[in-house]
């Protein structure tokens, strides 16, 4: 199948769909193919409004791979590898079931530790010792014996960054991602005026405020983005030396540990960073993308030079959704 940029009405027919039955409470979505960008940005009622276009919207998961891309740079520069043992930096996995965990295993969620999304309490944790917590429950399966979703996991990113380079992992991904692509509007702390509210995170997480969720630093739900920034992202994995070099881009885009997901037949097929599985029929093998629990996805097609970004804001929205837009795209 080969994608379009000239189908984006067809994509965007399904969004007016999810906004016309209540599920996305707004919704911008950006394609780029062949030099060419298209936006669109729709209020509740499914007409436009450009003021959504600049707006920092909670991505969710999709932080994941841009975390990952951070970890990329520092691989690529020789002060860590993917093989490399959590042990390492963490004394207390050595001489345990956990001991042979590596750097990769975070991004291909094969860690043996199977964590939801959490904000963080101050008084007990910050995000660089959060990873404690997570050590403390002890695993739920043996490593790399399945494939099991997880999210706290990646602050064990938080607590080794700063160890390797002497910065903050937000200070990281500023300088080693934000900043080469300017990527202006991404951060996990956006001003409270312009990011963009969220449907029912107040349900998922009662008595807990954005403010904290933004504090808890989140390597694996935390950022908020733009529409543009997804987009520069993106293209970043389409264009080799403009982050990340053609073998870093290929090391991160391949399949790694394909074991059953946990209690399934189904093989995972996760990158170091991304997702390969299949979100509709006749996906091309070579997309690779990431969604996130407020409705968010990112994806990335080298086979046709595209890049597809939807952002909406509603908390435990399935991003398959967002999969039967983009797939809209295809013939």
């Amino acid at each position: 199948m080969e994608a379009g940029i000239e189908r984006v009405e067809e994509a965007m027919a399904r969004v007016r769909e999810l906004l016309a039955d209540g599920t996305y409470p707004c919704a911008v979505v950006g394609v780029s193919q062949d030099g060419n960008t298209k936006v669109c940005c729709l209020d509740a009622t499914g007409n436009e409004d450009q003021s959504l276009c600049n707006r920092p919207f909670l991505l969710a998961s999709i932080t994941k791979p841009i975390v990952s891309a951070a970890v990329a740079v520092l691989v690529a520069e020789g002060k860590l590898a993917y093989d490399t043992r959590l042990a390492e930096f963490f004394p207390a996995m050595r001489g345990t079931a956990s001991e042979g965990v590596e750097v990769g295993d975070i991004f291909t969620h094969t860690t043996g530790f199977c964590t939801g999304v959490e904000i963080i309490d101050p008084k007990q944790f910050t995000p660089e010792t959060y990873y404690r917590s997570v050590l403390e429950r002890g695993p739920s399966y043996a490593h790399r014996e399945a494939m099991a979703y997880s999210t706290m996991t990646y602050h064990f990113v938080n607590a080794f960054v700063p160890m390797l380079t002497g910065v903050s992992l937000p200070d990281l991904l500023a300088q080693r991602v934000f900043g080469p692509l300017g990527m202006t509007g991404t951060s996990f702390y956006p001003p409270a005026d312009t990011r963009m509210p969220v449907r029912n995170l107040d349900v998922s997480f009662p008595g807990r405020s954005v403010e904290e969720y933004c504090r808890s630093e989140l390597s694996g739900a935390g950022l908020w983005s733009t529409v543009d920034d997804l987009l520069a992202f993106g293209r970043a994995h389409l264009t080799p030396g403009e982050l990340l070099s053609e073998e870093t881009i290929t090391a991160t885009t391949t399949v790694r540990h394909a074991v059953p997901m946990l209690n399934q037949v189904v093989k995972s097929a996760r990158t170091f960073g991304w997702n390969k599985q299949p979100r509709f029929p006749g996906q091309p093998e070579a997309a690779f993308g990431h969604g996130g629990a407020t409705g968010t996805l990112l994806s990335v097609d080298p086979s046709s030079d595209l890049v597809f970004v939807l952002l909406t804001n509603h908390w435990a929205c399935p991003s398959d959704l967002a999969a039967s837009a983009l797939a809209r795209l295809y013939t």
